[in-house]
């Protein structure tokens, strides 16, 4: 265990005040011995890992609009010579389900910073400082809304597929840096809060708790995958659409009439 690639990693977490953020550093920092920097626009809930004696010493957080290119660039530049072994992006936004054509363009635009932009700044940004380690690492995760076009959700999925795209690209193009993606099966997180409170109850109610999610994520990291797809649902609908896109289609649609989740 002592000499797990992993023990003693620096790791800069993006999106660290999400349910998962959280779990991820508790557990890279109590199983690895790992040096989180925690990353966030709002850091109120990450306040109180830092009072925790086990994680305190281990946790250094930084407050900032995510999805601002200055933002980053001073950022970067207050850095200086940090070192940083490893990016995990795992910032995330589902504005209410609706028709493309009658979401807000406030909302897109919130959607495209958040879902998609945030993590291209963070990656370029952090660029620099990952080609420094002996183990560079970005690990992209997405939840299993990005595996199927859902109906009231074409910002969030375009994003987030396009986010998938740039992983692929980017591990082809830079094969020194373990690149991966990560898709989680349905969990009890923030995605559905925006949602009408009937439907928000449905969506959950079809997720699983986050348990062990944060655990087999690091797992799978520390096995140097290149995807790393989480449940028996979220990979079997990986293979249905890749083999059988329609009918996948079709099945998810009768899935959620069942359930009487209608999105719009």
């Amino acid at each position: 265990m002592n000499t797990h690639w992993l023990r003693g990693k620096s790791v800069a977490i993006v999106g660290a005040s999400s349910v998962l953020g959280r779990n991820l550093i508790y557990y890279l920092v109590t199983v690895y011995d790992c040096k989180v920097m925690a990353i966030d626009e709002d850091t109120t809930e990450l306040k109180k890992l830092e009072k925790v004696d086990l994680l305190k010493s281990n946790i250094s957080l930084y407050s900032f609009n995510t999805s601002s290119p200055k933002s980053w660039q001073s950022f970067a530049t207050e850095l200086g010579d940090v070192g940083i072994d490893i990016l995990i992006n795992c910032k995330y936004s589902l504005s209410k389900f609706s028709n493309f054509h009658k979401e807000p363009v406030a909302s897109i635009v919130k959607s495209i910073n958040t879902n998609y932009l945030t993590s291209i700044y963070s990656i370029r940004y952090f660029f620099p400082f990952l080609k420094k380690s002996r183990t560079p690492t970005i690990l992209n995760i997405a939840c299993p809304l990005s595996l199927c076009v859902n109906k009231g959700a074409s910002s969030y999925v375009a994003n987030i597929d396009a986010l998938k795209k740039l992983t692929e690209m980017l591990s082809r193009e830079y094969e020194e840096i373990y690149i991966s993606w990560c898709v989680l099966r349905g969990v009890r997180v923030e995605l559905y809060k925006q949602q009408e409170e009937d439907l928000e109850k449905k969506l959950d109610s079809c997720a699983r708790p986050i348990g062990n999610m944060a655990i087999r994520i690091v797992e799978g990291l520390s096995k140097r995958r290149k995807k790393i797809i989480l449940g028996k649902h979220a990979k079997l609908l990986e293979i249905c659409l890749n083999y059988f896109p329609k009918t996948t289609k079709y099945v998810a649609k009768k899935f959620a009439e069942h359930r009487h989740i209608k999105t719009i």
